[in-house]
């Protein structure tokens, strides 16, 4: 086993190796984009959740209006099953990433708590896509102020490490249009956050990485289950 570790951690590292020159003219060809058009292209947003599209209707109809234009060329809306593959495939699609979550389902388990939902999720978007291009929304809430939003990172910490920004929805705030303008004015003003000061080329290496690895584990080592696959390099 210690052995099989130590090949894993090599081979990670030559594979780091390797990519190092593509990832310095990625970056900077991205960074140049965006210095010289900072926030002009559109992206491809994906909405991942374990709830049905319906309970986050409101946002994906707010993404398909006029107000994101300019700003989105796609919106798709994903369901998180036990299907890794499919979700890594999904994932690997899109440009800027909300995850969703509704209190309907009954508790408020992200991560970092009993039964949380989004552990393993929540962490491999924010390591693909870098936390600037992840929020999460949580929806239904009874109190969405300042300390309802403090007491849910302090004790789920990996949104916070994981993601922009979290965003909370009350009941009364979908009840009222002007607030629900204001919440996706909120996160209009995330998706169109990034910038050539906000890029980190680690995150980015990190990423090329990430998508390299999780390609050569999906297409090899299956072992006959569908969607679940064995690791490769660990």
């Amino acid at each position: 086993m210690g052995c099989i570790t130590v090949i894993g951690i090599f081979a990670q590292f030559l594979i780091i190796l390797i990519l190092f020159p593509f990832a310095v003219v990625g970056f900077t060809i991205r960074y140049i984009v965006l210095w010289i058009c900072p926030k002009s292209s559109q992206r491809v947003i994906g909405i991942f959740s374990r709830s049905a599209p319906s309970d986050y209707e409101w946002i994906t109809n707010g993404l398909r209006s006029a107000m994101f234009r300019h700003l989105v060329s796609e919106t798709k809306p994903i369901s998180i099953s036990n299907n890794v593959h499919q979700f890594r495939e999904a994932a690997h699609g899109c440009d800027f990433v909300l995850l969703y979550h509704t209190k309907n389902r009954g508790r408020v388990n992200l991560t970092n708590v009993t039964d949380s939902l989004y552990d393993m999720e929540l962490r491999y978007l924010s390591e693909l896509k870098g936390r600037v291009n992840v929020i999460v929304v949580i929806d239904d809430l009874d109190q969405g102020g300042y300390e309802e939003k403090n007491r849910i990172l302090r004790e789920q910490p990996d949104i916070l490490e994981c993601s922009q920004d979290l965003i909370l929805v009350t009941l009364r705030d979908k009840n009222n249009p002007r607030t629900v303008n204001e919440k996706l004015e909120q996160i209009k003003d995330l998706i169109s956050t990034e910038s050539h000061e906000s890029l980190n080329f680690c995150s980015y290496l990190r990423s090329m990485t990430s998508w390299v690895i999780n390609h050569v584990t999906c297409c090899c080592g299956r072992d006959g289950r569908e969607g679940m696959y064995k690791p490769l390099l660990v």
